[in-house]
């Protein structure tokens, strides 16, 4: 179960589909999930700093060749 009230059951019934496995950490606190963190950053400066994205179709396909290659 998410804990932020931002992740709807829509979203997190996309998550379950993609196979990515839940770990809760304490409420508000991201230094405790470092992996997140430092994926978040990769993606940030290797995808979404070098492109204007102008729908979720042309990011969902980026994404995916992204983590492709």
């Amino acid at each position: 179960n998410f804990r932020d009230a931002i992740y709807s059951k829509r979203f997190q019934g996309r998550v379950g589909n993609f196979g990515i496995e839940e770990i809760l950490i304490a409420p508000r606190s991201s230094w405790q999930n470092p992996y997140l963190e430092r994926l978040i950053g990769f993606v940030r400066r290797d995808c979404l700093n070098h492109l204007i994205v102008l729908n979720e179709h042309q990011l969902t396909h980026m994404f995916r060749a992204y983590f492709h290659y």
